[in-house]
């Protein structure tokens, strides 16, 4: 298990995923439109754009989604035309594609390009669930999370919540947010009717809650297979936080 600094750790070591990726080279027979680069972080950045011609009388740039500044027409259109375009920061929880191409036109002939496609990740969406000690963790989680669009903290805590109860609010969420990353802390309390079937720390109390344990974990995979799911102790005595 994780305690807050190992936490934080997960958390980075996601966003730096969000990394741009070098583009693949088109094919230079034919008109093409290419990139410098294949993504962006969720907070935007600089790319360039290239369209490959051989002398035509003009040729139209344009882009999906849309862009300021764009459709983009040059006349004549000689040799290589080349933009730098501003990719904006993104707040959204899904990932955004850009799609760049053109129209050649000489005379009567209109040739339409390959469309170079840029991929804007989305932010690492977190989803945090647990007790109180995860009530007040979530607090500076946020506050580190939100001084970037690089990742989104979804959290279900509250005090006295235990093992047993978590299940239906992680499937809820994970069905909507299709979180990332997944942290679940409890100190395994024994506050609710469902903990106390069982003596606490007996056999049959420890088997119910890790069936209870694993109950949760399915649901977060059920949001997204491929989501890391980290089961997190509560922070010990000399443990602490710097932003």
């Amino acid at each position: 298990m994780l305690g807050v600094k190992g936490l934080w750790g997960v958390v980075t070591a996601l966003m730096l995923t969000a990394v741009p990726s070098v583009a693949g080279g088109a094919d230079s027979s034919a008109p093409s439109v290419s990139t410098d680069i294949a993504s962006v972080a969720p907070t935007g950045g600089q790319i360039i754009v290239t369209l490959r011609s051989a002398s035509a009388e003009s040729c139209t740039l344009r882009v999906t989604p849309s862009l300021p500044g764009w459709p983009i027409t040059v006349a004549p259109c000689d040799g290589d035309v080349t933009r730098n375009v501003s990719i904006p920061a993104d707040d959204d929880t899904m990932d955004r594609t850009y799609s760049f191409k053109a129209k050649v036109t000489t005379g009567a002939t209109k040739v339409a390009t390959n469309a170079a496609r840029v991929t804007q990740q989305h932010r690492i969406r977190v989803a945090a669930f647990g007790d109180s000690e995860m009530y007040q963790a979530v607090l500076v989680m946020s506050d580190i999370l939100g001084r970037t669009t690089a990742a989104a903290l979804n959290w279900t805590a509250f005090p006295g919540l235990v093992m047993c109860q978590i299940t239906p609010f992680v499937k809820d969420v994970s069905a909507s947010v299709h979180p990332d990353l997944v942290i679940i802390e409890f100190l395994g309390t024994n506050f609710a009717a469902c903990s106390k079937k069982n003596p606490r720390r007996s056999s049959a109390w420890i088997a119910a809650y890790q069936a209870a344990t694993i109950k949760a974990v399915n649901a977060a995979l059920n949001g997204n297979p491929n989501a890391k799911v980290e089961l997190v102790d509560a922070p010990t005595w000399g443990d602490n936080v710097s932003g």
